[in-house]
Order: C-alpha cells, then sequence, then structure tokens
C-alpha cells in the first residue's frame, strides 16, 4: 500500500519529466487517453527505450493504434480478456497499449 507521500512525491517526479503531468491526470479518465495527449504534446520524445530499441511518442502509438484496429477487427469483445506472452521488447509496450485502446474505443 502507498502512502499519500508516495504518491505526492511520484507526482513531483512525474511532474518534472512531463511539465503539463498535473494538467493532464486532472481531466483524464482512461489511461489510453492520457497516453494520446501526451503524445499530442511530445511526440518527438522517447517514450521507450528496451535494450538498443526504442520508440517515441508518436512512433509507439501508430503502432499501437494499428495493432488495436485490428484486435478490433478479429473480433475482441467489451469483458474478454487478452492474454500478452513474449520476450520483453519493444513490441511488448506496443501490444499492452494496443489493448488498453481497443478497449478504451469499446
Amino acid at each position: 500500500m502507498t502512502s499519500s507521500t508516495d504518491e505526492l512525491n511520484e507526482t513531483r517526479s512525474l511532474s518534472h519529466l512531463l511539465p503539463d503531468y498535473t494538467v493532464i491526470t486532472r481531466s483524464v479518465k482512461h489511461l489510453a487517453n492520457f497516453f494520446e495527449q501526451t503524445c499530442l504534446r511530445y511526440p518527438d520524445n522517447i517514450a521507450v527505450i528496451c535494450g538498443s530499441s526504442h520508440l517515441t511518442y508518436l512512433q509507439l502509438d501508430r503502432r499501437a493504434n494499428r495493432l488495436a484496429r485490428l484486435l478490433l477487427q478479429d473480433g475482441l469483445q467489451e469483458g474478454q480478456t487478452v492474454g500478452i506472452y513474449m520476450e520483453r521488447s519493444v513490441n511488448t509496450y506496443i501490444a499492452l497499449l494496443a489493448v488498453l485502446k481497443a478497449r478504451w474505443a469499446m
């Protein structure tokens, strides 16, 4: 269990990395929406680094959107469980974000 002091310290830390963090979080109800708002503000910033690979927010967003559309076209239904089993890589983050986006679109 985290204390309110821990949460405050985390918010301060994130605010340093993303100056608009507190403004964004006040108006966001879904994590996928938070990501998209961050992407609009910092499209060329690095979003994911995994080993020697990295993606900007814009690259991650585009790839996750493509996969989310495929999930929905393939028949992903509300309430269905989506399993992700893969080696840790930038593709793992793409898959996680795509599932969030597909579920948010429902």
